[in-house]
């Protein structure tokens, strides 16, 4: 169970850190729009779902975390894959911009330099909003267009001159509107977005904090069984012990107790009481010693008898013969 949690633990930091280089790539791309970045993410986000996938099924407890992780994955990729549409059709909208803006410069070149130089100033502020996008760099913007506009009318251009003019400039501002739509919603996009994987980056961290728990849960489990183990060895222990020291005391007084008995009996019969017996209680052989020493002991007597039996017939017939 423990090195199971802690593997899991391992593969939870592994997404995480997968997720984060998968967020700075994002970073990189919003930055730079490259398409090579884009695929990059794409690949790396299907990667990082197979391995949510398998975690989720090797793992029944926190199946439902990293399900959850997973279908958060899957609307990141989804907003991923509409942002980076978004960015790459405002690359195309920013490219459409600079053909009517290059249109632009070659009739303003072809009719007064001094007009070709106010536009190239609003194209320098023009610049300056799609970076910052604050509302005064839109006023200067707006400011210098209408400048250019009564420089035109100032400038005393032929009729077909301020038609091409007028023409050129309506290309122009449409595109900048167009651009200006486009940049609007990825500014939208990317906050949404953002926040979602600033979501999911939570719910990682959340999960690997829950899985990181449960590991230290089952430790500390693991640790307190070891330590009522311990305890249950040690009292298991001296229950043996004593059983062990009180089964020798008890033999050793047994024994003792016998030898006693049987060195009594033999003072005993030693002195001529011959019908002395040694009661053992015991069935061992200390039992079996104390019943031959009582068999040696009877046979003696019986001997005796016999002895006292056969000298008392001899005296009696040696009395009669004499008399």
């Amino acid at each position: 169970m423990k090195s199971r949690l802690q593997h899991l633990s391992t593969e939870t930091i592994e997404v995480h850190s997968e997720f984060s280089s998968i967020r700075k790539l994002e970073q990189e791309f919003l930055w730079t729009t490259y398409e090579a970045s884009a695929q990059e993410i794409t690949v790396k986000l299907s990667e990082l779902q197979d391995h949510i996938k398998t975690i989720q099924e090797d793992n029944n407890q926190f199946s439902a975390s990293f399900k959850k992780i997973a279908d958060e994955v899957g609307t990141y990729e989804s907003s991923f894959v509409d942002t980076s549409k978004l960015v790459s059709d405002v690359d195309s909208m920013q490219a459409i911009l600079n053909e009517k803006a290059d249109a632009m410069s070659k009739l303003l070149g072809s009719i007064n330099p001094a007009l070709l130089n106010e536009f190239y100033e609003l194209r320098v502020l023009e610049k300056q909003y799609f970076l910052t996008r604050t509302s005064t760099d839109e006023n200067r913007y707006n400011d210098q267009l209408e400048a250019l506009e009564k420089a035109v009318r100032s400038a005393g251009l032929e009729p077909n001159q301020t038609s091409g003019f007028n023409s050129n400039l309506l290309a122009y501002k449409s595109a900048i509107d167009t651009v200006k739509g486009y940049e609007g919603q990825i500014q939208q996009t990317v906050v949404a977005f953002e926040e979602i994987g600033m979501n999911l980056q939570k719910t990682i961290e959340n999960v690997e904090k829950e899985v990181s728990a449960e590991n230290r849960s089952v430790s500390a489990d693991q640790k307190r069984l070891g330590t009522v183990l311990l305890w249950i060895l040690i009292i298991l222990s001296l229950i043996i012990l004593g059983a062990i020291g009180s089964l020798g005391f008890w033999l050793t007084r047994t024994i003792t107790s016998s030898i006693t008995s049987l060195k009594e009996g033999a003072t005993v019969i030693g002195e001529g009481h011959l019908g002395h017996r040694v009661f053992v209680e015991q069935k061992d052989e200390m039992g079996e010693l104390a019943l031959t020493f009582n068999m040696m002991a009877e046979k003696m007597q019986n001997a005796m008898q016999e002895i006292n039996t056969a000298s008392a017939f001899f005296f009696i017939s040696a009395s009669s013969c004499y008399f």
